[in-house]
């Protein structure tokens, strides 16, 4: 669901700060096994570019869109470059036009009110 990906999005500010320098991410924090990852979200493009079934896809497009707005810049500008690179045939050099145009689509159509409560709403 959404508030669920909403959620483990969310999880990423909620690392434990080190008391050793074991592990270090860039925050200077222990990364948290339940945080959203831009992998997960790439592999949910990849779901819709996979062209297996087209109702899943428009699940997928329509969760991708109402979870933007709330996402950190770490999760929303991978996700944003290879949405990019499926214009110019992508890792499995194939053409994803429609695919792209159809993610453009949704985005297009979500409504305002929802993108300035999900910005707000960090």
């Amino acid at each position: 669901s959404t508030d669920l990906i909403r959620f483990l999005a969310g999880m990423c500010e909620k690392d434990e700060p080190l008391e050793d320098n074991s592990i270090v991410s860039k925050a200077g924090v222990t990364p948290n096994e339940y945080c959203l990852k831009a992998e997960h979200l790439l592999l949910a493009w990849k779901t819709c570019t996979s062209k297996a079934d087209a109702a899943v896809s428009d699940e997928v497009y329509q969760l991708l869109v109402s979870i933007l707005p709330n996402l950190s810049n770490d999760l929303a500008l991978p996700l944003i470059h290879e949405i990019q690179n499926s214009l110019k045939g992508g890792a499995d050099k194939k053409d994803h036009l429609f695919e792209v145009a159809e993610f453009c689509s949704t985005l297009a159509s979500s409504n305002p009110m929802d993108i300035d409560a999900g910005a707000n709403a960090g």
